[in-house]
């Protein structure tokens, strides 16, 4: 995995650490224990479609398990899955 320096321009702390995405767009990384701030606020905004929450969050938030969880997030959703995502 490929992380940098949070530059300040992505509001970071300058402590921070960025998670380099494959196209070179820096995404912030974030503890354990915001992941599920994370999910939530992601789903609310892009509903319920996984493919497009994980597309997203590409280039904004990292995590480790981020594509898992978010894929697992999905699967856990009355709505999406009525919406069979």
């Amino acid at each position: 995995m490929n992380y940098v320096k949070c530059p300040s321009l992505h509001a970071c702390s300058p402590a921070s650490l960025a998670y380099v995405e494959k196209d070179g767009t820096l995404a912030r990384c974030i503890a354990r224990s915001a992941v599920t701030q994370a999910l939530n606020e992601l789903h609310e905004v892009h509903g319920h479609w996984a493919e497009d929450i994980t597309r997203k969050a590409r280039g904004r938030v990292f995590w480790s398990t981020r594509c898992a969880d978010i894929h697992r997030h999905c699967r856990t959703c009355h709505d999406c899955q009525m919406l069979d995502h």
